[in-house]
């Protein structure tokens, strides 16, 4: 949570989370929103967890614990689910199973009704609990959990009550991952990812159910668990929410302490802050636009007569400056500043553009200003820069190759001249909106 200081001072994260569609931090200290079928798989409010304790599975009922979310609360493409598991107990000698994920159907069905379903099988069958077996991402698309489609994770022991943080994504209909972390927190890289394609669609998954597999296992089998810090959001990929890019309307100088890594930041109401460029399609000739690539479509003519578009977004030394980078094709292309007024479709294009940058060369005006530019692929990375006083720099992937003599004044826009068909460019801009700037480390 942010907290604004006094002495133009904020406190706040990096690694923060999102706003929850559902979380067990109250939950968990009653079990009123749940539905127990057996008291075996219960809420134990003492812990504020999921306990349970599937034992001598043979001809016992069905178990399960669920929670319903609203209807279609959660989204058939994106979403997060959050869940510290610990297994309490293991006596595998039969076949013990523990599901724990979303499915479309509530605690009336048991595993073998037809059902869509994501999450995990804990597969403690006869030895398994010690091998790669043990821990499975699975998936049923309208059939029983015992046909699931399933994958390997790769936290492969049951035994020696091992704890997990784990988080599972649905990235896209076709895609589900499942990461383990080293602690609750769940930041920095996970120690085991994996991400499983979907062979099938499952949708509509409302209801959070732990439950057992019915089949097989021994009088002294035993697959105990305990579930806690429940957490699930929907429509989304990606659950960090970074504090500091949500401040605004701050005076320049403004510190921000990040209390996840005591890094220190201070605002500055010029930084810089790319985006890629949007072309104006009324300015475009001779080519197709695709984001912010622009490709010739209709060749070169007699040299530089087709192929340019410009930007809609603008940079001028008097609001701070600015910065344009971009990729091209090697043979050929060129882009650079113009300031919006000058080739109007027809006759040679680069004569017009106030600065450029060409795999070879720098051309202000259309003269080549003389400095070496060396380049070998279309991988190379171009950018013009220009400050609140109007000085222009030219570079190639970060090296200075160029400092203009003719300051700018005015307005200027991105200008992209792919030369030949199939020729392209690829631009972005960087406008002085503000923000945080890294400054250190607390001590």
């Amino acid at each position: 949570m942010v907290e604004y200081l006094s002495g133009e001072r904020i406190q706040g994260s990096s690694t923060a989370l999102k706003t929850t569609t559902y979380n067990s931090d109250s939950d968990f200290a009653n079990d009123t929103n749940w539905t127990s079928t057996n008291s075996a798989f219960d809420i134990d409010t003492s812990l504020e967890a999921i306990v349970a304790d599937n034992k001598n599975t043979v001809g016992s009922p069905s178990k399960q614990i669920g929670h319903t979310l609203s209807s279609g609360a959660l989204s058939n493409t994106a979403w997060v689910i959050d869940f510290d598991l610990k297994v309490t107990a293991l006596t595998s000698g039969g076949s013990l199973w523990t599901q724990v994920g979303m499915h479309n159907v509530d605690t009336d069905e048991d595993d073998d009704a037809t059902q869509d379903f994501l999450g995990l099988i804990l597969h403690a069958q006869a030895s398994q609990g010690v091998n790669t077996n043990a821990i499975l991402l699975a998936s049923a698309d309208n059939s029983s959990l015992g046909s699931a489609q399933i994958l390997t994770f790769g936290e492969d022991s049951l035994e020696g009550s091992p704890q997990f943080y784990l988080r599972m994504t649905r990235l896209d209909a076709d895609n589900l991952k499942l990461e383990n972390y080293s602690s609750s927190a769940r930041t920095g890289t996970a120690s085991t990812t994996v991400t499983m394609t979907l062979t099938g669609d499952p949708q509509s998954l409302d209801n959070f159910k732990v439950s057992n597999r019915t089949a097989g296992g021994g009088t002294n089998d035993e697959l105990d668990i305990r579930i806690e810090n429940l957490k699930i959001w929907n429509s989304i990929t990606d659950p960090t929410l970074n504090e500091l890019d949500d401040i605004t309307n701050v005076p320049s100088g403004t510190r921000f302490e990040d209390t996840a890594t005591r890094k220190i930041y201070r605002y500055d109401e010029n930084k810089l802050n790319y985006e890629d460029v949007v072309y104006d399609t009324n300015s475009d000739e001779g080519v197709s636009i695709s984001g912010n690539t622009v490709t010739n479509n209709v060749g070169a003519g007699s040299g530089w007569e087709h192929g340019f578009a410009r930007s809609t977004q603008s940079i001028s030394p008097s609001t701070g400056g600015g910065e344009v980078k971009w990729t091209m094709s090697r043979v050929y292309a060129m882009a650079g500043l113009d300031k919006g007024t000058a080739w109007s479709g027809s006759g040679t294009t680069y004569p017009t553009v106030e600065y450029a940058l060409y795999p070879s060369d720098v051309y202000e005006s259309g003269t080549d200003v003389g400095a070496t530019v060396s380049t070998s692929t279309d991988n190379h990375i171009y950018k013009i820069t220009m400050d609140s006083a109007g000085l222009v720099k030219y570079y190639v992937d970060d090296v200075e190759v160029h400092e203009s003599t003719v300051t700018a004044s005015g307005t200027y826009y991105f200008a992209a001249m792919p030369y030949d068909t199939s020729d392209f460019v690829t631009g972005e801009i960087a406008l002085p909106t503000g923000g945080f700037i890294e400054r250190g480390v607390s001590s």
